[in-house]
């Protein structure tokens, strides 16, 4: 008896199982308000996602801005074991947990795969004295101590 009910329950969850994923909106989480750089990449990817009909269910942006990425990789990391709710990691998922001692790291999350690359480059003006980075290193450390320094943000992220 124990046999035919266990078999009729497998019967039963089998159209479940069968369901394909996603059979509800993916939540893709971007670390940085709207219209800053992983928003935008991520709304780029919702719409390729949908113009293609890659899935069948759409991808929703939802923008988490705050604390050079942490605010968004905390929702995300609270979601564990969710297959709905996905984060656009940009350099603030290594960085600002190595600055701050923030507790939700590379080691929380699972890469899928890269989807964009940013290149950033330094660069000084043509008349500057510095010719070389170490040039530029060894004038800022001289300086380092009577300025403050900011990385450009708006204000909201």
């Amino acid at each position: 008896m124990k046999r035919v009910v266990v078999l009729l329950a497998c019967l039963v969850a089998a159209p479940a199982a069968a369901q394909s994923y996603p059979v509800k909106p993916i939540e893709l989480v971007s670390p940085t308000g709207a219209g800053g750089g992983s928003d935008l990449v991520a709304r780029i990817v919702g719409e390729i996602i949908a113009k293609e009909k890659l899935l069948p269910q759409p991808i929703v942006i939802v923008n988490k801005a705050g604390g050079g990425g942490a605010i968004g990789q905390r929702y995300v990391a609270s979601k564990k074991g969710d297959p709905y709710t996905i984060l656009l990691a940009a350099t603030g998922l290594i960085t600002v947990p190595l600055r701050t001692g923030l507790d939700v790291g590379m080691d929380k999350f699972q890469p899928l795969g890269i989807i964009g690359l940013d290149l950033n480059s330094l660069a000084v003006r043509d008349d500057s004295p510095y010719r070389t980075v170490k040039d530029l290193v060894a004038a800022i450390r001289l300086i380092a101590r009577s300025r403050i320094w900011s990385p450009p943000r708006r204000r909201n992220q």
